[in-house]
């Protein structure tokens, strides 16, 4: 499961990335012949 940042962490300077860009990362996953859901 790929997925961005929900809820408060310990590191401010952390921030989500946009689906779009889940996306991208989850189909490379996808082509090396894994199975992913991408979650926000």
């Amino acid at each position: 499961m790929i997925y961005t940042i929900n809820r408060d962490t310990p590191v401010e300077t952390l921030q989500k990335i946009p689906v779009e860009t889940l996306e991208k990362i989850a189909e490379k996953v996808r082509q090396a012949g894994f199975s992913v859901s991408v979650s926000t």
